[in-house]
């Protein structure tokens, strides 16, 4: 197995790096994005963790803080405003220069699915939000794979399953580069969304690798027995001394995604 390391945009505020592990085995490619909004931290986070992570067949590419100057101030946009998930434009090259290095890597690499990592402040069905979603591109196999991966969170992840269930939804809102992903090169494209509504930090960390794990299995990049994210139904959703939910709706809605 290789791993190559190469920087977008350097020298630049938005330069960030992009992690390309190779297997020794042939197999599909896999690209995994956190950090688009900087402020939804689970996705970041657990691309930073990813990124480390072993193959064992085909390619796995990590952009685990795509946007850093978002990541930076761990806010939706860059100081100037800039929200990276609507500079993905359908059937036509990114002007956005971050955007346009991003697709480019997605052109060199045309994998064969590509998940990226959110966070909605609150529950889909319930508040005005998509979190506990998982936004899906019906391209290929990508309706197979996102009930097989919701069924599988909803079973050994989420313990207060009535509220936390994650569902299927989509498609992935147009400007975003898992929509352009899908729908220009036509391959399976999600992104998957937790929430922060009375969760932890490290439950929302937990969801975003689950599904990252369950995306490398289904498509045959990790084959071993032993998970990276073992099942751990029993571990609570909400933060410590909440309570139940409050079923109304929260403060503001967050945008598509």
């Amino acid at each position: 197995m290789t791993r190559e390391v190469r920087t977008l945009r350097p020298g630049t505020a938005d330069a960030t790096d992009v992690y390309i592990i190779r297997s020794a085995m042939p197999g599909p490619t896999v690209m995994i994005v956190g950090g688009v909004h900087g402020d939804e931290t689970s996705g970041w986070l657990a691309g930073r963790e990813i990124k480390d992570w072993e193959i064992d067949a085909g390619t796995l590419v990590v952009l685990p803080e795509a946007h850093k100057q978002a990541v930076a101030r761990q806010r939706r946009t860059s100081a100037a405003g800039v929200d990276l998930n609507r500079q993905f434009p359908l059937g036509r090259r990114p002007t956005n220069p971050l955007a346009r290095e991003i697709w480019d890597v997605v052109l060199e690499f045309q994998p064969d699915a590509l998940l990226d990592m959110h966070e909605g402040w609150g529950i889909f069905g319930i508040h005005d939000s998509v979190g506990q979603t998982l936004i899906t591109y019906p391209a290929g196999d990508a309706q197979s794979f996102a009930q097989h991966a919701t069924s599988y969170l909803n079973t050994h992840h989420v313990n207060n399953q009535r509220t936390y269930s994650f569902r299927v939804v989509g498609p992935p809102i147009e400007g975003s580069l898992a929509r352009k992903a899908g729908q220009d090169l036509g391959i399976p494209a999600f992104i998957a969304e937790s929430t922060v509504y009375q969760t932890k930090p490290e439950t929302r960390i937990r969801w975003q690798k689950a599904f990252a794990e369950e995306l490398l299995r289904w498509y045959g990049l990790l084959t071993r027995p032993e998970r990276y994210v073992p099942p751990e139904y029993r571990i609570q959703a909400q933060a410590p001394g909440e309570g139940t939910p409050d079923m109304a709706a929260g403060p503001n809605a967050d945008a598509a995604a």
